[in-house]
């Protein structure tokens, strides 16, 4: 089960994030295998994919497969790796599903997200070994709108945490630092003939589990819809071994983040270190400039708060005027957020946040697909081309949407000088 695939530049070797999720069939859990990160080679320039990968050597291509078997979770755990489904004799390794691939292409590294287990894997293409996972650690909520049914936008202090759990990641090496970009989507696990979920409404959770260490506001705005009664938590995590929570967590950060690779050492039991998060930024600037696709879900602004909010899904980098431009695509209401990174890689700038193809009018979600005004919804994927790379002789940002069903075209529109004054960055639809 590929999640994601990587073209390396020769384009004679794909890396794939083969994800490997469990299923259940008539009742019965199936046991993901133990989760592999293939790097095929193609030694052939016609190449056949066929249903049986079995028969892949008749294609021409070799495969390397490498397993995340060799880590122990309790080595991890306090790095911030999650071990989520533990039922049916499941072990660490196949809890763990790689979710997307960044490579640095000067040390032929691979960095695997593993999205549920909000961890990194580095993989050494050259060795062919996993040589370390790297926790995310959690994030100390700031501001959030956490309710669907609070009226409206209602971003809030909470102190409740959230792990960080990246979609997409990118590898860039900017000002001399090694950088990892991430998307913070949220994802969890959900097994429903078995009656497993991960997930618990801030409601159901009873007041007699909550421990002294969770505060005071946060217990009473648990049996408050309008609060914190509707925002999904983890269900397992933050639990001590009584079943008694000693901190809340939620899935996904809402944000995009930067994490440093330089600095990083290979002590497992600490997390990667990080240079920035966007905290609330999403929230807050969309609000701001794009009220109408508010955490929303298709025709109904703020229904997704309660969930994962905006959930930050794509993310690409591209190089303008001597500064570092980061693009991130948010799913559910599909807005892209864009920042720039001038000499202080831990200091992003906010550049703008583009709603455009969200149109703001009576029309239902519908009868603007039907009309052509919809576009850019779930931007599944975001990929930039400079204007030598771009058809049109300018910088140009291809979108693809998921729920649109379409791909589209941006022109973005740079008269920064690449200091770091006030932003002035623009994308408008060809």
């Amino acid at each position: 089960m590929a999640d994601m695939l990587y073209v390396m530049k020769d384009c004679q070797t794909v890396i794939v994030a083969a994800e490997g999720e469990a299923f259940t069939r008539d009742g019965k859990f199936v046991n993901h295998p133990y989760t592999p990160v293939p790097r095929m080679d193609f030694v052939t320039n016609q190449i056949i994919l066929r249903k049986n990968h079995n028969n892949c050597h008749n294609t021409g291509c070799n495969m390397f497969v490498s397993t995340l078997h060799i880590y122990r979770y309790d080595e991890l755990k306090p790095a911030g790796v999650r071990f989520v489904y533990t039922g049916n004799n499941s072990t660490f390794s196949q809890d763990l599903e790689p979710e997307y691939i960044a490579v640095d292409k000067d040390t032929n590294k691979a960095y695997v997200v593993l999205q549920e287990n909000n961890a990194i894997a580095e993989v050494d293409l050259t060795t062919q070994t996993i040589t370390n996972i790297r926790g995310l650690g959690y994030k100390q909520w700031g501001g959030l709108d956490a309710s669907d049914r609070d009226g409206g936008i209602r971003i809030t202090f909470w102190p409740i945490r959230a792990w960080y759990q990246p979609d997409s990641a990118k590898f860039h090496q900017w000002q001399g630092r090694k950088l990892l970009f991430t998307a913070n989507e949220g994802d969890s696990k959900e097994y429903r003939s078995l009656g497993f979920t991960e997930e618990v409404k801030g409601q159901d959770i009873p007041t007699s589990a909550l421990g002294p260490e969770i505060h005071e506001m946060v217990k009473s705005a648990l049996r408050d819809e309008s609060l914190l009664g509707r925002l999904e938590f983890s269900a397992n995590d933050g639990k001590d071994k009584t079943g008694t929570y000693r901190a809340l967590y939620t899935h996904g950060a809402r944000s995009f983040s930067i994490w440093d690779l330089t600095s990083a050492n290979d002590d497992v039991s600490s997390a990667l270190p990080q240079l920035f998060d966007s905290g609330s930024e999403f929230e807050e600037m969309t609000a701001l400039h794009c009220p109408h696709a508010f955490n929303t879900n298709s025709d109904d602004p703020d229904s997704r708060s309660d969930n994962k909010g905006s959930e930050p899904e794509s993310l690409t980098l591209a190089e303008i005027n001597n500064r570092l431009y980061i693009f991130i695509g948010n799913e559910r209401p599909g807005t892209i957020h864009v920042y720039s990174l001038g000499r202080d890689v831990s200091r992003p700038r906010f550049e703008t946040v583009f709603c455009g193809g969200i149109p703001d009018n009576s029309k239902t979600t519908q009868q603007n697909f039907e009309d052509g005004e919809l576009y850019g919804i779930d931007p599944e994927d975001l990929k930039f081309y400079s204007a030598d790379e771009s058809p049109t002789g300018k910088p140009v940002l291809m979108v693809a949407g998921a729920i649109s069903g379409t791909v589209t075209l941006l022109e973005v529109k740079v008269t920064d000088d690449g200091s770091d004054d006030s932003p002035s960055t623009l994308m408008v639809r060809l």
